[in-house]
C-alpha cells in the first residue's frame, strides 16, 4: 500500500512537472519572452491575422498580436490591430508594419520594415500599414477578375468579331470575283512597274546616279570650305566695321577741331569771301573784254603754229620757201 502511495505521487509529480513544461512551451511559442510595449496598426482587412498572430522586425521575431478591433471610418469600415512588442525595441517613426507570409501555405504574419528617421516611436503610438494577403486570396481575387472581364468583354467582343467575319464573308462572296480580277490587273501592272523600274536601275543608270552622288559630295565639301570662307569673311566684315568706326571717331575729332578753327578765323573767313567777291565782280565785268584778247591772242597762237608747221626755219630766221614754179636766187 505505501509502494502505491510513492508510485502515485512520483506519477502526479511528473504529470505537474510536464504540465508546467507545456505552459513554458506555450508561453514562448506565443512570444511572451518578456515585458512588451503596446503600438497600433490600422488595416482596411485583417484576413488571417488574429490573437497570437506573430510580429516580425526586419525578420526577427519581436512579439504578437494582441487584440483586433473593428474602426468605424467615414469611408468604410477598418480594423484596428494591437501590437506588444518586446519593451524597449526601437522602432522609427517611418517604419511600415506589412502584413506577410512567410511561405505558400503559411499562416500570414506582421513584418515590419525599419524605416530612415532618427526618431523613434513611443509606446501606445500608431504604426503606418500596409495590408497584403496570401496568395489564394489574390488568386481569387484574380480569377474574379478575369471572370468579370470574359462576361463583360471578352464575350461581347467575341460575338461582335463573329457578326464582323459573316459580314466580311457575305461581301467577299458579292465582290470576291471582282476583286480577284483587280487583283489581276494590279499584278499585271506591278510587273510592267518592275520591269521599268528594273530597267532604270541599269548599269548605266547606276553609274549615273553614283557621279551624282559623288557630284553631291564634292558640292557638300565646297560648300563647307564656302561656310568656312564666309565665317573668314564675316570676320573681316567685323574688323572693317570696327576700322569704320575708328575712321569715324577720328573724323568727328577733324570736324570739332575744323569747327574750332573756323569759328576761331570767322572774321578772317568773312573778310576773304568779301574779297573774292569784289574780284569776281570786276572778272564779270572785264570778262568780255578779257575773252577777245584772249581771242585774238588764240586766232594768232593759231597762225603761228601753222607757219612753224609748214617751214620750222622760220625759228631760226630764214626765209619761206619760194613757191612753185618761182626761180629760187
Amino acid at each position: 500500500m505505501k509502494r502505491d502511495n510513492v508510485n502515485y505521487l512520483l506519477v502526479g509529480m511528473f504529470v505537474l512537472l510536464m504540465l508546467g513544461a507545456l505552459l513554458v512551451g506555450l508561453y514562448f511559442i506565443t512570444g511572451r519572452s518578456g515585458p512588451t510595449d503596446p503600438y497600433y496598426v490600422t488595416y482596411p482587412h485583417v484576413t488571417g491575422i488574429k490573437f497570437g498572430t506573430p510580429v516580425y522586425f526586419e525578420g526577427y521575431p519581436v512579439g504578437q498580436v494582441e487584440d483586433v478591433e473593428p474602426v468605424a471610418d467615414p469611408p468604410g469600415l477598418r480594423y484596428r490591430v494591437e501590437l506588444s512588442v518586446s519593451r524597449g525595441w526601437p522602432i522609427p517613426r517611418d517604419s511600415v508594419a506589412r502584413m506577410t507570409a512567410t511561405g505558400l501555405l503559411s499562416a500570414l504574419s506582421i513584418n515590419i520594415s525599419q524605416g530612415t528617421s532618427t526618431h523613434t516611436l513611443s509606446p501606445g503610438e500608431e504604426l503606418r500599414g500596409e495590408a497584403g494577403g496570401d496568395l489564394f486570396t489574390v488568386l481569387h481575387t484574380v480569377a474574379t477578375d478575369l471572370n468579370d472581364l470574359a462576361q463583360t468583354s471578352l464575350r461581347p467582343l467575341l460575338n461582335n468579331i463573329d457578326v464582323q467575319l459573316g459580314r466580311i464573308a457575305e461581301e467577299f462572296d458579292t465582290h470576291g470575283p471582282r476583286l480577284l480580277s483587280r487583283s489581276g490587273e494590279l499584278l499585271e501592272r506591278l510587273n510592267t512597274s518592275a520591269g521599268r523600274l528594273e530597267a532604270m536601275l541599269s548599269d548605266t543608270n547606276r553609274r549615273h546616279v553614283e557621279a551624282i552622288v559623288n557630284n553631291a559630295r564634292v558640292t557638300s565639301e565646297n560648300a563647307r570650305e564656302l561656310s568656312g570662307e564666309g565665317v573668314r569673311f564675316v570676320a573681316e566684315l567685323n574688323r572693317l566695321a570696327r576700322d569704320v568706326a575708328a575712321t569715324r571717331s577720328r573724323v568727328d575729332g577733324l570736324l570739332t577741331e575744323l569747327q574750332g578753327v573756323v569759328d576761331d578765323n570767322r572774321g578772317n573767313i568773312e573778310a576773304a569771301l568779301k574779297d573774292l567777291r569784289r574780284t569776281l565782280d570786276v572778272t564779270a565785268r572785264n570778262v568780255d573784254q578779257v575773252t577777245y584778247y584772249l581771242k585774238g591772242t588764240t586766232r594768232n597762237m593759231h597762225e603761228f603754229s601753222r607757219q612753224i608747221r609748214q617751214n620750222p626755219g622760220m625759228l631760226l630766221g630764214g626765209k619761206p620757201p619760194a613757191e612753185a614754179g618761182e626761180v629760187a636766187e
